[in-house]
């Protein structure tokens, strides 16, 4: 009896924490770097990864700069995610955001990064609401 419940309970452990595949599409765009240019496009674009981070972290935020966007970290065998957004200054006027994303010690976490890190970018750079 106390085997099949263990047992049981490390299936729905494991399919709790099951990911669904990227499309190719969410692939190509999460391994597209994501600039903005101008002061006003790059506050804007600032303006929309914090709340694209609020809306989507399993976390509240820790830190909020021009620079840095950092939610709390994950403790151990958490599947919620924990995010840092970095805006770095770059050549020709152009800013690198980048999103990066992690939880617990857990093998999987409870979304697939590569849908997820496209649904920030299609965001910030303003190509669709939230959901």
């Amino acid at each position: 009896m106390r085997s099949h419940f263990a047992s049981s309970l490390l299936a729905i452990t494991v399919v709790g924490c099951a990911t669904t595949a990227a499309t190719p599409e969410d692939v190509a765009l999460a391994n597209t770097p994501l600039y903005c240019s101008g002061e006003q496009e790059c506050k804007t674009a600032w303006r929309r990864a914090q709340v694209w981070v609020v809306e989507n972290a399993g976390y509240k935020l820790q830190t909020t700069t021009d620079a840095i966007l950092e939610t709390y970290n994950a403790p151990d065998f958490s599947t919620r995610l924990a995010m840092r957004v970095l805006r770095e200054p770059g050549p020709n006027g152009l800013d690198r955001i980048t999103l990066g994303l992690s939880c617990g010690k857990m093998p999987m976490c409870s979304q697939n990064h590569d849908t997820l890190t496209a649904s920030f970018k299609r965001y910030v750079s303003g190509r669709t609401a939230l959901k």
